[in-house]
């Protein structure tokens, strides 16, 4: 379907303002909404990122909620980089602009290498799930995905630099309802892999709509 888009600004509990993106904001009925978080900000990670466009755009063809945004720090975000921890106010700011958007919709964490590290320390009663693309699983914080059972799908790209797949079941062991998905031929970047992304991604949240589809 059609997916439409505006602009938007975030406020930070700490009272910063981040640009941001949300997708299907008219819509009356969603279900699910996805916040989308992007790479690590010192490298080039912005909300504009192939993964992270990946995943908003499949988002909102599927005619969920999805809000993407720019870490402080990044573009023309307020503040400066925080390693990771700082950063978790600007996922409970994306988040909250989601619970004001979508009332009755239940929120999706999803990221994307460090955007998926900030995401697996977030412990929020509005969130009901987190997919990762290429984690490390060394989070800047306390992990709250290691023992929470909230689900969690994990794409591990089978060449990825940081922790490819033995890594990646190494550091995961043990932790509650985690599943581990290589993507072959792949490496950290994801690049000519963003259909496989995209289809895990429409999969895992058919799984928390109950849709085995």
């Amino acid at each position: 379907m059609p997916i439409e888009t505006r602009p938007c600004e975030l406020t930070t509990g700490d009272g910063l303002r981040l640009p941001g993106d949300v997708a299907n904001a008219e819509r009356a009925e969603v279900a699910l909404a996805v916040v989308v978080c992007h790479p690590h900000p010192l490298y080039g990670g912005s909300r504009f990122t192939p993964v992270v466009e990946t995943v908003f755009r499949r988002a909102g063809e599927l005619g969920l909620g999805a809000v993407r945004f720019d870490f402080r720090g990044v573009g023309d975000a307020e503040g400066e980089h925080g390693g990771g921890v700082d950063e978790r106010l600007d996922v409970i700011a994306a988040i909250d602009l989601a619970a004001a958007t979508w009332p009755d919709a239940a929120v999706v964490l999803a990221g994307w290498s460090f955007g998926a590290e900030v995401a697996l320390t977030i412990d929020d009663d509005r969130h009901v799930g987190w997919f990762g693309v290429a984690p490390q699983f060394r989070p800047p914080a306390p992990c709250v995905a290691a023992a929470d059972p909230r689900p969690l799908l994990a794409l591990v790209p089978a060449h990825d630099q940081f922790a490819p797949p033995p890594v990646a079941a190494e550091r995961t062991e043990g932790w509650a309802t985690t599943e581990l998905v290589t993507v072959e031929g792949a490496d950290h970047s994801l690049l000519g892999h963003q259909a496989r992304v995209a289809d895990e991604f429409e999969r895992f949240v058919g799984s928390l709509a109950g849709d085995d589809a």
